[in-house]
């Protein structure tokens, strides 16, 4: 097994991994939304990182952030969004998709629920080269 084949299965078994924990945590997602409960102190610190690196295009690092985030966080909706459209531009699109995906579970009647399905079709297409 060469280098790349192992980090493509760890990745894969990382967002399995992640998949599990972030479906068990949309019953709490409901709950928090219903109590309009602000993110975590350190979430949101590494909200504000993520949102930094991006303004600096820094890519690989706002991934990181957000995946920070996003594991106190797992029930944040923009969070993955974001996570979506960064990885979308370091053109790991199949990580991209999942955390759009992850997006339309949360909140599937969101008003840009339509541009964040279109994107995930862009991505198939894109992966597909």
């Amino acid at each position: 097994i060469n280098k790349s084949t192992e980090k493509t299965a760890k990745d894969t078994k990382a967002a399995d991994e992640y998949d599990a924990s972030f479906t068990a945590s949309l019953p709490e997602y409901r709950k928090t939304i219903a109590s309009n409960t602000a993110l975590p102190e350190e979430a949101h610190k590494y909200k504000v990182q993520a949102e930094g690196a991006v303004r600096d295009k820094q890519f690989d690092d706002a991934v990181k952030f957000y995946e920070n985030a996003l594991k106190i966080a797992p029930w944040w909706p923009i969070g993955h969004f974001n996570r979506a459209q960064v990885l979308g531009e370091n053109k790991d699109y199949e990580m991209a998709k999942r955390e759009m995906k992850r997006y339309l579970q949360l909140v599937p009647d969101a008003p840009n629920a339509r541009m964040a399905q279109d994107k995930i079709y862009d991505w198939e297409r894109l992966e597909s080269k």
